[in-house]
């Protein structure tokens, strides 16, 4: 803005015109802030009042106090007694030994063709499914009566293949099978040889007396 444009004549005492500042011109250098305008910031800030906290409502310090002590205090696991009983492992030696030695006794009242002491080896509680059949103790003992007098000779001989793994389970004992059995066969006349697998599950029907309770074939 050109000078002449902001300032204009007055007249003095001596009538002798000078140039006077208008109202709104401020000489360089001399800057005061005028009461009527507002930055950008103090719109802002207009716009973010603080909040008034009305009369006899709780003041910080209140809520302070208030929590304080609301934590909950942080409990430690404790610690097991130095005395106390470990659990009891399902695992027993002599119960897989006595389960074991029932399932030779089997085999070999088998081979010597003794239906009667080969069922000894068997629970009153038997039972299994073969081929959607329920096959229950008294069937199963016309099945070893059966398997018996195909394979009668003087050349039967039975054998496990494997050293029996027993394996606990909450309901007894399990005990793979896979049985050899050397025969001659009665049309051909000529020795077979035939692998059986089985799943025999063992149970505990008096104190130490592991019983067979299942005989689950196995393809």
């Amino acid at each position: 803005m050109r000078r002449e444009e902001i300032e204009q004549p007055v007249l003095t005492e001596d009538t002798s015109p000078t140039l006077a500042p208008k109202p709104w011109y401020e000489a360089e250098g001399d800057i005061t802030e005028q009461p009527w305008l507002a930055s950008a910031t103090d719109l802002l800030i207009a716009w973010h009042p603080e909040v008034a906290i009305p009369v006899g409502a709780p003041q910080s310090a209140d809520w302070n106090r208030y929590f304080q002590h609301a934590g909950v205090p942080v409990q430690r696991a404790a610690t097991p007694s130095q005395h106390a009983t470990p659990a009891k492992e399902p695992w027993s030696t002599a119960a897989a030994s006595i389960a074991v030695d029932t399932l030779f006794r089997f085999i070999r009242a088998i081979e010597s063709m003794d239906v009667d002491l080969a069922m000894e080896c068997v629970s009153a509680n038997y039972h299994t499914m073969l081929n959607d059949i329920d096959v229950d103790r008294d069937a199963l003992r016309l099945r070893l009566d059966a398997m018996i007098d195909s394979w009668r000779g003087p050349e039967l001989r039975i054998a496990l293949t494997e050293i029996p793994d027993p394996v606990f389970h909450l309901n007894g004992i399990l005990i793979r099978a896979v049985l050899q059995v050397d025969h001659r066969d009665k049309n051909s006349s000529s020795l077979l040889t035939s692998l059986l697998s089985y799943v025999v599950w063992f149970t505990e029907d008096r104190e130490n007396l592991w019983l067979i309770r299942s005989l689950s074939v196995v393809d």
